[in-house]
């Protein structure tokens, strides 16, 4: 569950401030918030997804705000690459599955469960730097979701996908819609959004509507 009430933020850096009023996400659903670059989706999404503090009005889960629990809790999808260029992708995995005290040996069936949606075990001992704009975004949606978060916050998941490979983001959505995960998603590709979203809502400088 994703619960946001009277959320402001000002970004004098970026002369945007951050607004949304009012926005529920329950357990098992989606929700996509569709806006230009610049609008604000980014610093949007590092709100929710914990990464940006010190705002006024309330972001919450069924989960306290603050703490390790939380943070295990919450899978996010940058819009930039964060992972390190020179980590081979199972390498970068196993580093990411330790950090969150999930044991090595259950990487496999976790890798056997994104292969559902995209086979990425091929290029298991490439470097991230090596990899096509499509297989980064790949493995960073493993990586988003690869401890089995309750909430899944998503900053542009169409980036590099093609038409064809954007169905993998449909068919995740709804494998973890029906494993209770509140799920929220910002892109500037309208279209491709509304087919990922229980209900679709706007952000234009700064202002969720």
């Amino acid at each position: 569950m994703i619960k946001i009430r009277d959320l402001k933020r000002n970004f004098p850096a970026f002369g945007l401030n951050i607004e949304c009023r009012i926005l529920d996400v329950p357990s098992g659903s989606s929700a996509g918030i569709y806006g230009s670059s610049g609008s604000g989706k980014t610093l949007m999404s590092k709100i929710v997804s914990g990464i940006i503090k010190n705002y006024t009005g309330s972001v919450q889960t069924e989960l306290s705000e603050a703490g390790d629990t939380y943070k295990k809790k919450i899978g996010y999808l940058p819009f930039t690459n964060t992972l390190y260029p020179v980590f081979k992708v199972r390498e970068m995995m196993l580093f990411l599955i330790s950090r969150y005290g999930i044991k090595e040996a259950e990487y496999d069936l976790k890798a056997e469960w994104f292969a559902q949606f995209r086979e990425i075990r091929p290029f298991a001992n490439r470097r991230i730097c090596t990899l096509s704009a499509g297989e980064l975004q790949s493995v960073k949606l493993f990586a988003s979701v690869i401890h089995s978060p309750s909430v899944l916050v998503m900053d542009e998941p169409f980036n590099g996908l093609g038409t064809e490979d954007s169905e993998m983001i449909r068919m995740m959505v709804d494998d973890l819609k029906k494993r209770d995960v509140s799920i929220l998603a910002f892109s500037s590709h309208k279209e491709l959004l509304s087919v990922i979203s229980d209900e679709m809502r706007t952000i234009g400088s700064g202002k969720v509507e």
